[in-house]
């Protein structure tokens, strides 16, 4: 992906929509574009959707591999490759979810060390709720290099990890 090229993000939830904001403005580590809540894996996207979006936009969905719809999913991704709009579909895995890649890219043992929280509901809150962010992934060691590099084991479909593709991967 190259830098100034539009990228409309699907992710599955809120948690998510915060995560990519921090990661393309103040962190910087992933290409900007627009973020919708929108989970593929899911729910059909809607026609209407598919035409909103501008020419040339390179779609990049992000989403847990814990529950999955695969027909769906499939469905999601053929309508994509096929709207003239859509330069590229870019595919993001998270194994299991969100709280598991962020334990593998932070030097955390659970999820709820990341911001001091009692329980994942609680973290899930205050996930999105927090103002600083990025200062907390920093203080726990945050790696983008581990971010998003598992793969989607003991699925029916192959789903292809394109996460290199959307980082701004540290030399």
């Amino acid at each position: 992906m190259e830098e100034g090229s539009l990228v409309q993000y699907f992710v599955e939830g809120e948690c998510e929509k915060k995560f990519i904001e921090v990661l393309k403005t103040e962190m910087q580590l992933v290409y900007p574009g627009k973020v919708s809540v929108f989970n593929v894996a899911q729910k059909v996207i809607p026609r209407a959707m598919l035409m909103n979006l501008r020419p040339n936009t390179t779609v990049v969905l992000i989403f847990d591999t814990d529950v999955i719809n695969h027909k769906i999913l499939a469905s999601n991704l053929e309508q994509l490759k096929k709207a003239k709009n859509v330069k590229e579909v870019l595919t993001i895995p998270q194994v299991k979810n969100l709280e598991d890649e962020l334990v593998r890219s932070c030097n955390i043992r659970r999820i709820t060390d990341l911001l001091g929280t009692t329980s994942v509901r609680e973290f899930k809150v205050e996930f999105i709720r927090i103002s600083n962010l990025s200062n907390k992934l920093i203080s726990k060691g945050f790696d983008i290099n581990k971010l998003w590099i598992g793969e989607a084991a003991g699925n029916t479909m192959i789903i292809e990890n394109n996460s290199v593709n959307v980082k701004k991967l540290a030399e």
